[in-house]
């Protein structure tokens, strides 16, 4: 078994789903004037580890759009049911 939580074939639909998740908890959060009180430490660490892993997310995919120039997002949010 690996140590990743998807399967590579649902990896980025299962993990949008969680990210649309968490931007509507903190969206709560501002919504409601006051920052989102995290159940346990290991909360809070997970938190602020997603600040890390989306800044080296959104370094990597600059990379791969720098990589791969020719490939259009938008040309895929066709097939996206939103």
């Amino acid at each position: 078994m690996s140590n990743y939580p998807n399967m590579s074939y649902c990896a980025f639909e299962n993990t949008a789903a969680a990210i649309r998740q968490l931007i509507g908890m903190l969206g709560d959060a501002i919504d409601e004037g006051e920052p989102r009180e995290m159940s346990s430490q290991y909360e809070q660490r997970a938190f602020d580890e997603m600040h890390e892993l989306i800044r080296s997310f959104q370094e990597t995919l600059d990379q791969y759009n720098e990589h791969f120039p020719d490939i259009d997002s938008e040309e895929s949010d066709e097939h996206v049911e939103g």
